[in-house]
């Protein structure tokens, strides 16, 4: 009995592995892969634009008055934001001031890149690649935080000392930085382009007029449902389950030493997650991978 008891607890135990190696798809075995994209496109698609444009640089247009663009930006006259569909990608750029960029429509919309988020040795490290960047020029990588009132921004990795790069002399760019947590739907990964040849600390710069927002990356929603086992083992009282949410870090202790354990500890997964932060969905769909790896009845 005893040896039938210490099988099927250790079964338990590999189910737990499981369960956070599987939800959602984004653990820390599991890196975050995302691709950046034009912020001219992501902010049209965001804010419904009649038609596509690009709010941070400007193009000359005799019959433009000063005006505020539509993300707030104030430009004078004879100045408007580009329709990156309509106008010629040979027009040539000016910030918010009328002082050139010294460079076409088509070459700031070029530029491309990607990342992997991983968790390493207990830190969130950030990989990024550009390409078709300025070459020689500043950038930054700050992160947005749509869940705040207005959006804010804060530099990707929290401080401000290693968020920013230059590009190499063909435009192309590698950074790897360490993040103080992982990004959720609810931020994004700005790429920002100084156009006044400096960084400027915990703050992007003046936007529009030497800070230019150049592409974005933002992951899709419950990219980050679950969490990662740091420790589970047969113990006294059970299996023994120590279990992180990524979500502000929560950790818990949790003994599962029955099926009626079991189910409390689906609840207890939930509860976790909803206190961290996590949607009820998200929240529910940890209780539900347990219940379907351990064969107990979720409790909801």
């Amino acid at each position: 009995m005893k040896s039938h008891n210490m099988r099927a607890l250790a079964t338990l135990s590999a189910a737990a592995a499981l369960l956070f190696a599987s939800v959602g798809g984004g653990f820390a075995a599991s890196p975050l892969k995302l691709d950046f994209v034009a912020h001219a496109a992501f902010f049209s698609a965001e804010t419904k634009q009649p038609k596509a444009l690009d709010p941070q640089v400007f193009i000359r247009d005799t019959a433009a008055q000063a005006a505020t663009g539509p993300q707030g930006i104030k430009h004078v006259d004879g100045l408007r934001p580009p329709l990156i569909d309509q106008d010629a990608k040979s027009s040539m750029l000016y910030n918010a001031e009328d002082k050139p960029l010294g460079f076409d429509l088509q070459t700031w919309l070029s530029a491309s890149g990607s990342l992997t988020i991983t968790e390493q040795g207990g830190k969130t490290v950030l990989e990024a690649n550009f390409k078709g960047l300025r070459p020689n020029a500043h950038y930054s990588l700050f992160e947005n935080h749509f869940d705040h009132t207005p959006v804010s921004f804060t530099p990707i990795d929290g401080t401000g000392n290693t968020n920013s790069f230059v590009a190499q002399p063909d435009g192309s760019a590698k950074v790897s930085i360490t993040l103080p947590d992982f990004p959720t739907h609810a931020n994004a990964v700005l790429l920002v382009y100084h156009s006044d040849g400096q960084t400027h600390g915990l703050e992007r710069g003046r936007i529009g007029i030497d800070a230019h927002h150049q592409l974005i990356a933002r992951p899709e929603n419950d990219k980050r449902r679950g969490g990662m086992v740091e420790q589970s083992k047969v113990c006294g009282r059970g299996v023994c389950v120590r279990a992180r949410l990524r979500f502000k870090r929560p950790t818990a202790m949790i003994h599962t030493a029955s099926h009626r354990r079991v189910r409390s500890a689906c609840v207890c997964f939930a509860a976790i997650g909803r206190k961290a932060g996590h949607s009820a969905a998200s929240s529910g769909n940890l209780s539900r991978r347990w219940s379907e790896l351990t064969g107990a009845k979720s409790m909801r």
